[in-house]
């Protein structure tokens, strides 16, 4: 991850000085700037006055770096978090260090008035403050201004900034983690002096090698991840660009997009793609459609501008954790975007399935079901991630465990009754389809029924157009009998008794065999009001060849004879529809 974090950084960059490697984006939030006026030696203290930041080219000239939130920030800049006093106490500790520090007249000047001035420059500051309002959207920062300058472009300031920096990644906690005439790790060039101190992220074992972890012996840092000062600039600002640009929220958990190439002009075209896209405004139609989240369009592009050369590769690294403090949870190491391309082409044509179609309205393949069917809770992050990993990586995955995980979901949502069920159940098909034209999971070839004496039966129609799932006589049996189940759910004045006859909703054959003859006999008992018997006739004689197939042999698991029986009930609504379209002459495909 530190190679891909370190190309991005070369990308990024545009500066020729290694020290402004190590400048932080202040945040697009922070619009607002109080200048702390001093006169150009530094004797005289001028006021407050404040200045608008709002033009990116503007702000990113701010010479900003964040320190240790029980110290003090390296430059003569600091954010706003709430306290104007505590904002006063950073800056003032940064320039007593500075005065120590450069020694210069200057710098031990404004030390000296801005103590000396204390009261004053706190009640104009927070008179500013309490006019601008500040806001998450609006956020306000202090900085030094000289005469008609920010003290940030002084010799100075840059100064102590540079010496800063070696002296953060020379040491960690008081123990040297610095080397001379060393390769450094990430350009493998040999240089005067290499550090290891330089993971902008606590994520890894500084004393054992290729560990992903954090802490233990700072003073093997060196020995074991070496970086030069100018990768470490490099790191630093892919790191920055990454998590302002490419972190995105995915079924609860953050991650990063991290690009990946040798050849830095390809890097760069994506970087000016992005720039050039993320102000766009997403339709809600868009966005409903998505495979994934805010990040969906910028795979597209991937997709369909790389897919055909695999010049540029993805790495997806989730983690948890606040700022620079955080714990990967995994890694998916190589995305190309050619599988990026097979992933979006293969949504499109499984999101045609006639079945999906509700209300004229298509539903949508997305990494929001799979979350779904994962669950919420913590305990789902892992089975998440291993689908995502399948997706993106190309893994494959048992069959087995992707049913038993849907049918779980599927089983909870119909005992609860939710609004839901319905929905996940057409969805459950879709993702089966989806998982195996990607090549994640491989379903079973099922053999056509012949349709013999029916001239027109849309339930033989249906699993013949599904024989991937219903490869089985055992499926097929459970999906019309659960069909047979839904002509009393739904066509019965009494539906609820029978519902008890259901229980967890888990059907083997023996259950199976119980509730064909109780839903024939309800049947039985509503044809004097409704005629339901001859409605239901070819789909009872259908239901007798598939069982004379099984020959009493049910090698099919229980999830899925559970699936197909949920099936079943769920689209007999739809194939009902088609059933009475085809009377009429008419078609009903989108209904």
């Amino acid at each position: 991850m530190f190679i891909e974090l370190a190309e991005l950084g070369k990308a990024v960059v545009s500066e020729d000085e290694i020290y402004k490697f190590f400048i932080e984006d202040i945040g697009s939030n922070y619009t607002i700037g109080i200048a702390i006026n001093f006169s150009d030696d530094g004797e005289k203290y001028l006021g407050c006055h404040t200045e608008e930041f709002v033009n990116q080219e503007k702000r990113i000239q701010i010479l900003y770096r964040s320190g240790p939130s029980k110290g003090f920030d390296p430059t003569p800049v600091c954010r706003f978090s709430g306290k104007v006093e505590n904002v006063f106490e950073r800056m003032a500790r940064y320039l007593k260090d500075l005065s120590e520090f450069s020694k210069s007249v200057r710098s031990v000047n404004l030390k000296n008035v801005w103590f000396e001035n204390k009261r004053e420059i706190q009640g104009e500051l927070n008179k500013k403050v309490a006019e601008i309002v500040p806001s998450p959207k609006k956020g306000i920062f202090f900085y030094i201004r000289i005469g008609e300058n920010p003290f940030w472009g002084y010799k100075e300031s840059i100064d102590y900034f540079k010496d800063w920096i070696s002296k953060a990644y020379a040491e960690k906690d008081g123990t040297p983690t610095v080397s001379e005439n060393t390769l450094c790790n990430l350009c493998n060039l040999r240089k005067a002096m290499v550090y290891g101190n330089v993971s902008i992220i606590s994520s890894y074992h500084l004393d054992q090698p290729g560990a992903i972890a954090g802490g233990f012996k700072h003073s093997q840092g060196v020995r074991n991840f070496p970086v030069c000062l100018e990768c470490a600039g490099y790191l630093s600002k892919g790191f920055d660009y990454a998590s302002s640009m490419l972190n995105f929220f995915m079924g609860g958990l953050r991650y990063l997009l991290i690009p990946s190439s040798s050849q830095v002009n390809i890097l760069k075209s994506l970087i000016d793609m992005i720039e050039k896209r993320k102000s766009e405004v997403i339709l809600d139609k868009t966005e409903l459609g998505a495979l994934a989240g805010k990040e969906d369009r910028l795979l597209r592009l991937i997709a369909y501008k790389y897919g055909d050369n695999d010049f540029l590769t993805i790495k997806i690294v989730f983690y948890i954790g606040e700022q620079k403090k955080w714990r990967i949870l995994s890694e998916i190491q190589r995305v190309l975007p050619s599988r990026l391309k097979m992933v979006y082409e293969v949504k499109k044509e499984c999101e045609d399935l006639a079945f999906l179609k509700k209300d004229n309205k298509p539903d949508h393949m997305s990494l929001g079901l799979i979350r779904f069917i994962c669950n919420e809770d913590n305990s789902g992050n892992n089975k998440f991630l291993t689908y995502i990993s399948a997706i993106f990586g190309g893994k494959k995955l048992s069959y087995d465990s992707v049913l038993k995980d849907i049918v779980k979901r599927l089983r909870q949502e119909y005992r609860r009754d939710s609004g839901m069920k319905d929905w996940l159940a057409r969805h459950s098909l879709l993702l089966l389809y989806f998982l195996n034209k990607i090549d994640v999971i491989t379903l079973p070839e099922g053999g056509i029924m012949e349709q013999k004496e029916f001239s027109l039966n849309e339930y033989l129609v249906f699993i013949n157009e599904h024989k991937s799932f219903f490869s089985s006589p055992g499926k097929r049996v459970a999906f019309l009998t659960g069909a047979l189940i839904a002509e009393v759910l739904y066509s019965g004045p009494e539906s609820q008794p029978f519902r008890r006859h259901l229980g967890d909703y888990r059907f083997d054959n023996r259950k199976l065999m119980k509730l064909r003859a109780l839903a024939e006999n309800k049947i039985a008992a509503y044809d004097r009001e409704k005629g339901t018997l001859g409605k239901t006739r070819e789909l009872r004689q259908l239901l007798d060849i598939c069982w004379s197939e099984t020959e009493d042999k049910w090698p099919d698991k229980e999830d899925d004879l559970t699936l197909a029986t949920i099936m079943g009930i769920s689209l007999n609504g739809y194939i009902a529809r088609k059933i009475i379209s085809h009377k009429k002459g008419g078609n009903d495909d989108n209904n």
